[in-house]
């Protein structure tokens, strides 16, 4: 068993990301080295919101209604994330 595709699909991938403009590379010699274009917070950010986008109607409320429903968060959860955004709107304040 391999713990990684055969290379073409590895390289695929690899293009893709490039294409998509989430990695970078340069040239030394015939060899390449790839680095990510975007950190994981900001690919995180990005993704969520095309998922709020998409499946949400752009709503963050409808996102922790579901939430809420499945059983996915809790009451001291969602006290929790209260508090975090009354936080965020006095730190703005200031």
């Amino acid at each position: 068993m391999r713990l990684w595709g055969h290379y073409n699909t590895v390289a695929t991938l690899v293009k893709l990301l490039v294409e998509k403009g989430l990695v970078s590379y340069r040239t030394f010699g015939n060899t390449y080295r790839y680095e990510a274009k975007i950190t994981e917070k900001e690919y995180k950010g990005s993704t969520i919101g095309q998922i709020v986008s998409q499946y949400f109607d752009n709503s963050y409320t409808k996102v922790v209604s579901q939430f809420i429903e499945d059983e996915k968060i809790d009451l001291e959860e969602l006290k929790q994330l209260i508090a975090q955004i009354e936080q965020g709107k006095t730190d703005r304040k200031s």
